[in-house]
């Protein structure tokens, strides 16, 4: 069969499905039949990403929707738990695709033969394993997706985390009356976990877990696109650089993966790139050629501002100013950075709080200076689950949101922003570069 024949059989097989899903048979047998053949196409079908999605958030999934496969799906995330911790994945995917005797795996991961059995037995029947024959195993392709390194610490990371809070939920939104949570302060993240921390300060004392959601962030990015691959930097924000030009500040941007992949793209491009965030942050960051790195907090006024040569501020006026008792340095105009970058800072906050980093941004901006941020939009209609599963779980641990095209609109309408140019690059989540520049003549009628 080639490929444009595959393409068409496989156009007609969606025509198909799609027409079964509005008009499922009526006969049990047939329904049943077509549900199993279904759901052994969907394990097959699955990357990596989407088999860690279906086990890792069957918990979420089960509390959130009308859970499409059984009431026992929260117990994948704990099966593939159990088998990070008896390092059964390792062995399955060091065997290659040899099969391997419930015995012989017993003994490699030191547990009881029985149990092991009834355990194998439950993760054939979801993909996680594939049963050969009769106490006979082997890997799956979701044996591999859950043993890769980033896949396996999200794993770790969700049990342990995210199952404490999620199990909170009900009660806490119906103590508090079922409101919108915007409350960055008192959260179910907070009630879930017993602590008064707030969510980032509490990973910060727990360094296990922190280093576990720090792999898999890094894996989960690792796989996605960039706002590099659809934003022409060097056009739009790079143009007539110098030197001393600061063209990127990436703003609270931790260890400064972003920064370093605009320098990587652009190494010949003039001009100051800018790792900006806490010193405990920072004091991580590996040192990069061509990257500065910088102390700041999002709370405060934008410190990164450049300034236009002395030169064009005639000498003489400079003295008539010191004359007459004016301060010559406050007379020389400062030009702010080319760009400040945002990358999923807004999404951990509600409308005020953004607000007030976009203000504090905005303080150092000049005509040429935009504020780029890179963020989830969401659809006014029709969001994607995985979207979806996002903004319900900033809502639980930091009371904030990810955002509508429309919220975003209305956002930087407070923020006195103006959207210039919107470049979307991940086509489930929406992940999205939003270019916005200071409305100057709002500015102007204020004064």
């Amino acid at each position: 069969m080639n490929s444009s024949t595959l393409a068409v059989d496989v156009s007609r097989l969606i025509a198909e499905l799609d027409f079964v899903r509005h008009s499922p048979p009526e006969d049990e047998a047939a329904r049943k039949a077509l549900y199993e053949a279904i759901r052994g196409l969907s394990f097959s079908l699955e990357t990596p990403g989407l088999s860690f999605q279906r086990i890792a958030y069957a918990v979420s999934l089960y509390l959130f929707t009308d859970c499409p496969f059984d009431v026992n799906q929260p117990m994948q995330l704990h099966m593939a738990q159990l088998a990070n911790d008896i390092k059964l994945f390792d062995i399955l995917v060091e065997q290659k695709d040899a099969p391997t005797t419930t015995s012989e795996l017993a003994k490699h991961t030191k547990t009881n033969e029985t149990f092991l059995g009834r355990i194998l037995r439950y993760m054939a029947s979801y993909s996680m394993v594939t049963e050969v024959s009769e106490d006979l195993w082997s890997a799956s392709n979701v044996t591999r997706a859950l043993n890769l390194p980033g896949l396996k610490a999200g794993i770790s990371y969700i049990h342990d985390v995210n199952v404490p809070y999620i199990q909170a939920m009900t009660k806490v939104f119906a103590e508090t009356n079922y409101v919108n949570p915007d409350d960055t302060v008192t959260t179910v993240f907070q009630r879930g976990h017993n602590t008064d921390l707030k969510y980032f300060d509490w990973l910060a004392e727990h360094p296990s877990h922190h280093k576990n959601f720090n792999l898999w962030m890094t894996a989960f990015h690792e796989s996605q696109k960039s706002f590099l691959d659809v934003l022409p930097f060097d056009e739009m924000i790079g143009s007539h650089s110098k030197v001393d030009t600061p063209i990127f500040v990436d703003v609270a941007g931790g260890l400064g993966h972003q920064a370093t992949a605009v320098r990587q793209k652009y190494p010949g491009l003039p001009g100051r790139i800018v790792l900006q965030d806490l010193a405990k942050v920072i004091a991580q960051a590996p040192p990069t050629e061509g990257l500065e790195i910088m102390e700041y907090d999002i709370w405060t006024e934008q410190t990164l501002k450049g300034t236009r040569p002395f030169m064009m501020i005639p000498y003489l006026f400079l003295i008539s100013c010191a004359l007459l008792g004016y301060s010559g340095a406050k007379l020389i105009p400062q030009t702010g950075a080319r760009a400040y970058y945002f990358r999923n800072i807004f999404h951990d906050y509600p409308d005020p709080k953004c607000v007030t980093i976009l203000s504090n941004t905005m303080a150092a901006m000049d005509e040429q200076s935009v504020i780029l941020i890179d963020e989830v939009i969401l659809p006014n209609k029709g969001v994607h689950w995985y979207a979806a599963q996002m903004d319900i779980t900033m809502m639980l641990v930091l009371g904030a949101l990810e955002r509508t095209k429309k919220q975003w609109e209305a956002l930087l309408e407070m923020a006195r922003l103006k959207i210039e140019k919107t470049w979307t690059y991940g086509d489930e989540l929406g992940n999205s570069i939003l270019v916005c520049v200071k409305k100057w003549e709002d500015e102007n009628s204020l004064k």
